[in-house]
């Protein structure tokens, strides 16, 4: 039996000004006017409705046992949790307000982002319908909180959810440590440890992964071992919705104009393998180019296959043409551009002047001594020749920066090495001959 028969049987007068979901199956709301017995039939209502929208009157006469079927509906008040009310509404804020806030992933991070690093992630890198991209800024231009941004906001948008980051194996830890910190984005380290335990399930079995560049490698190669043939391409199947790689130059290949072929290294193989498995795929890099045109357009050809496909192209008027088009994939930036909000040089310009001094009579000798004494030995190097010649070439060239440093420090290394000598034609198994 339901709420509003209950209380027409004990006081109808209670229904007035309530509101009801239509008792015609149409879910409208109508509040009661008025309500009552047909006179002299005890099991028919009649009924006077007002259409909350339209404020349309209508009249209704319904059998009384219709009246169980009505629902009250819910009626707005002050006496909910204000607390939870407020949670809830933080909480739908939060989900759409990457809708309302071009810089969301700031915002939502512990960083303090500098103007060069809003301007790639927000101008040049998320407007792409794919992010297949190249950040070449010189080092220390934070390509990590850069990284961080575009990790951020594909993850707030929906965009991604599978993602790898590969980078050198003394940077995974950093990585992890820098995205937890700074954006509370927790990433699982697969390595060879993980792999053993887990089985290539470990690729899917993270939604968020770290992996060191040579061990990746691995992954996507055949092998023998002890005769048998050893498969190991637990990553060419598995797919990735975003796709990082730190110190992308590493991924290097080479044409060689002779032959008209690539030679092919295995950590391109596996950005090539990465290449096919995402649809945004970013590049993390200072040194791009390695002054090689054909390297640096095999790296290009890992982000855009088919614009960097020919061979002595020029990679000049492709990047061009990808800018034109509003959609650049490659930015680089040296120190002396990258500015603060105040427009102050984040790195102090590099002032290099030639300072002149005259050496007294006593340090003329001394300077001249060691440089004679430099010259004779790498001589005597190019006579030996071998292995040795190297690291006779090394320690020469420790004495002329000892000697450019400091008297006291040509004058200490000159006797470190004095004693060396001495320790060595003292050895009973040294070669007489050789002295």
């Amino acid at each position: 039996m339901g709420e509003f028969y209950e209380i027409f049987e004990r006081n109808r007068e209670e229904l007035k000004d309530r509101l009801i979901i239509g008792p015609f199956g149409d879910k409208k709301l109508y509040k009661v006017v008025d309500i009552n017995y047909i006179q002299g039939d005890s099991e028919k209502v009649k009924f006077s409705l007002v259409n909350t929208k339209t404020n349309q009157f209508i009249p209704l006469i319904l059998e009384k046992d219709d009246l169980k079927e009505i629902k009250f509906a819910l009626e707005f008040n002050f006496s909910g949790d204000p607390h939870r009310f407020f949670m809830h509404m933080m909480g739908n804020a939060i989900r759409s307000n990457f809708n309302q806030d071009p810089l969301f992933a700031v915002g939502s991070s512990k960083i303090d982002p500098l103007p060069h690093q809003l301007l790639a992630v927000y101008k040049y890198i998320l407007p792409r319908p794919n992010v297949r991209f190249m950040i070449a800024d010189e080092p220390g231009a934070g390509k990590t909180i850069m990284g961080g941004l575009v990790i951020k906001e594909l993850l707030s948008r929906g965009d991604v959810k599978r993602i790898l980051i590969v980078v050198p194996g003394s940077l995974t830890g950093q990585w992890q440590e820098e995205l937890k910190i700074r954006f509370n984005e927790d990433f699982t380290i697969v390595n060879s440890e993980i792999l053993q335990a887990l089985g290539p399930r470990a690729w899917t079995q993270f939604d968020k992964i770290i992996t060191s560049m040579d061990f990746a490698k691995n992954e996507v190669q055949k092998k023998r071992q002890k005769g048998k043939r050893i498969i190991r391409n637990s990553l060419i199947s598995i797919k990735w919705d975003l796709v990082i790689v730190d110190e992308a130059h590493k991924m290097n290949a080479e044409f060689i104009a002779k032959t008209m072929q690539q030679k092919i290294t295995r950590r391109y193989q596996l950005g090539q393998v990465l290449s096919e498995s995402t649809d945004h795929f970013l590049f993390l890099t200072a040194t791009p180019h390695k002054g090689k045109s054909d390297s640096f357009r095999l790296l290009l050809k890992l982000l855009e296959p088919d614009s960097f496909d020919t061979a002595y192209m020029d990679i000049n008027t492709v990047l061009n043409q990808f800018l034109d088009e509003g959609y650049p994939i490659f930015i680089r930036r040296l120190k002396e551009e990258m500015r603060k909000e105040d427009n102050t040089h984040i790195f102090p310009p590099r002032d290099a002047k030639t300072i002149t001094f005259t050496l007294s009579p006593l340090e003329s000798v001394l300077y001249q001594r060691v440089s004679d004494y430099v010259r004779h030995i790498f001589n005597l190097a190019i006579f030996i020749g071998g292995q040795s010649r190297s690291s006779i070439g090394f320690m020469l060239k420790l004495l002329q920066r000892r000697l450019n440093s400091s008297v006291r420090a040509i004058h200490r290394t000159l006797i470190h090495r004095k004693e060396k000598l001495e320790e060595i034609l003292n050895n009973p198994d040294f070669d007489k001959s050789i002295k």
